[in-house]
């Protein structure tokens, strides 16, 4: 029990690092892009992250990381086949945050179609 708390907690602080992380990058490269901004999109997988996943997303979108980073503003979160309420959670926060666009990881084939075709 003890060991899964830890694991979850490193996980959350890993995820939570990277995002930091990509935040950090987004500032520099705004600062450095003129004009048209850089095709670049972010995909977090997920997978049975029902406990953290409402605090991961409502932290990236309080810092605006999708809006400072890439070029159609939408974070995407594939969710990796999870067992329990991860995707039904994304569903809901979907509604309430419009940057994020949720898929499952079936479907993954088809956002990489879509952002080599440039269609947005």
């Amino acid at each position: 029990m003890l060991y899964e708390a830890i694991l979850c907690l490193t996980y959350i602080l890993a995820i939570y690092g990277l995002l930091m992380l990509i935040s950090g990058i987004a500032e520099s490269i705004h600062c450095r892009v003129r004009g048209r901004r850089p095709r670049v999109r972010v995909i977090l997988l997920v997978r049975d992250s029902e406990e953290h996943i409402e605090y991961i997303v409502r932290n990236a979108v309080k810092k605006e990381l999708a809006a400072r980073l890439l070029s159609d503003a939408k974070l995407i979160i594939a969710d990796a086949g999870s067992s329990d309420n991860t995707y039904r959670l994304l569903e809901k926060l979907q509604k309430a945050y419009p940057c994020i666009e949720i898929r499952r990881i079936d479907e993954m084939d088809k956002v990489l179609a879509e952002f080599a075709s440039g269609c947005h």
